[in-house]
């Protein structure tokens, strides 16, 4: 199975795009009339939210839109509540997070991401079997792995102890975990 990106002879459908880096220039087949349509382009590649450090955080019904970082980004969270948030269009993941405890995730869709929909590396403390109290529950991730396929599931998980995943709508993806 191949796949091509960015080669100016694939632009044949509404939506297809080249970038020309060395003249810096974007080709753009438009998915509807110019007059009648919005183009948007991310520019930012950091997180939206660095939240490193930080303790007892909650995101309630926001959006986090087109961005070519993550959208919420921390190392040693703890506390952290993100419920009924909107995530589309980003390059990256919607949420990275390492070292983290207390998290829980409801009520949130997250689309066409480039990578993975929830990623966290080390939850909980494995030599004491301390549970990092994750809840990841009643989202809907789907449209995730756009721009990296392998390894982008809606739901990647790694050195994780004490996670709860319950009742998630999880489709269109190239790996659901």
């Amino acid at each position: 199975r191949y796949y091509f990106f960015n080669l100016p002879e694939e632009i044949t459908n509404p939506g297809d795009c080249y970038v020309d880096r060395e003249n810096r220039v974007l080709y753009f087949y438009p998915t509807a009339e110019p007059k009648d349509s919005e183009l948007l382009i991310a520019m930012t590649a950091v997180p939206m939210f660095d939240m490193s450090g930080a303790e007892d955080v909650s995101f309630t019904d926001l959006s986090f839109k087109y961005s070519r970082g993550n959208a919420l980004f921390g190392t040693g969270v703890s506390g952290l509540t993100v419920d009924g948030c909107t995530f589309y269009g980003l390059t990256d993941n919607a949420v990275q997070l390492e070292r983290v405890a207390h998290v829980t995730f409801v009520n949130n869709k997250m689309s066409y991401l480039g990578r993975v929909g929830i990623r966290i590396h080390e939850a909980g403390d494995f030599p004491t079997l301390t549970p990092g109290d994750i809840r990841i529950a009643n989202n809907e991730i789907s449209f995730v792995g756009r721009v990296r396929h392998t390894y982008s599931g809606a739901i990647h998980l790694t050195r994780c102890i004490g996670v709860n995943i319950l009742h998630n709508d999880l489709h269109d993806c190239p790996h659901l975990l």
